[in-house]
């Protein structure tokens, strides 16, 4: 079999028959598809070795693509297999996604669960902090926040 190379200055353009265009390909190489397009096999986007191999049907509701890293995808519930643990320093619990966790308001402290990730318990009992990596200490009003940044015990006094 012989594979003819040609040399087209202007691009490429197919027609539906009607004289809307439905692909184009520009002499800079730019491809345009107007009408719904159906690709079968590995799709290449960027480099050559940017890759992804699509799944074969589409997900259930409320499911989104995710990448096993080598440009496999598949569709998976987007909370699915996250479990965090909440420790005291010595006993530990696990949380899994369909839990959640109360941090109830009680004597001298609330506690407030911003979209920030970061836990903020106002104590107006505080007589010393001392500030550091993930913890900051407001002098105005006692707050003490803890931002999750890998913080891994707290301990104090009274």
């Amino acid at each position: 079999m012989a594979i003819q190379v040609f040399t087209v200055d202007e691009g490429i353009r197919v027609d539906n028959g009607s004289g809307t265009t439905v692909w184009d390909v520009d002499n800079a190489g730019a491809m345009t598809v107007a009408s719904t397009s159906r690709l079968t096999g590995i799709v290449t986007m960027g480099t050559a070795g940017n890759t992804y191999a699509f799944p074969a049907v589409d997900g259930s509701p409320n499911t989104v693509l995710t990448t096993d890293g080598a440009g496999t995808l598949t569709f998976t519930d987007p909370g699915a297999g996250y479990v965090w643990n909440v420790t005291d320093g010595s006993t530990s619990q696990a949380v899994a996604d369909t839990e959640s966790v109360t941090f109830t308001a009680g004597t001298a402290i609330t506690a407030v669960l911003g979209g920030t990730r970061e836990l903020t318990i106002t104590n107006t009992g505080v007589t010393s902090a001392v500030a550091g990596t993930a913890i900051s200490v407001s002098a105005a009003t006692g707050a003490v926040t803890f931002t999750n940044t890998g913080v891994t015990s707290v301990a104090g006094t009274t």
